[in-house]
């Protein structure tokens, strides 16, 4: 594999985990090679959330417009955003005969935050996008 000369260790700072480099001291940061990664487009992730957690297509669509609604709030005190690994766990709950609410605040909300008051406003968006 490719190496970058003195590069030992690459940590990933993806949209949900700014704080990552918060953490560290300036001369820390200066030791690593960032790289950001993003979303993949609605498409791909509509197929990417259909394949792997074996559902249609039209549930996966759904499940993507859901987390794009929530990424829309990534400055309101989440610890993270709607990952589209939580997306897949909330499609193969839901494929798997639990309701579409339960699986969300299983899957998105209660893992997005700890705080009473903001999974309740997640809720919200999700009775919006599963009326």
């Amino acid at each position: 594999r490719d190496r970058v000369a003195g590069c030992r260790h690459v940590p990933a700072d993806g949209r949900g985990r700014r704080d990552l480099r918060r953490g560290m001291t300036a001369s820390a940061r200066q030791g690593f090679v960032a790289m950001r990664f993003g979303y993949p487009p609605v498409a791909d992730e509509e197929r990417i959330v259909a394949r792997e957690a074996g559902v249609d297509s039209a549930l996966a669509a759904q499940i993507v417009r859901l987390g794009h609604a929530l990424r829309r709030l990534d400055q309101h005190d989440l610890e993270e955003v709607a990952s589209t690994r939580l997306l897949i766990f909330t499609a193969r709950l839901i494929g798997a005969g639990m309701s579409p609410r339960q699986a969300c605040l299983a899957c998105l909300a209660e893992p997005l935050s700890d705080d009473p008051h903001t999974v309740s406003a997640l809720m919200d968006i999700v009775d919006v996008h599963f009326a």
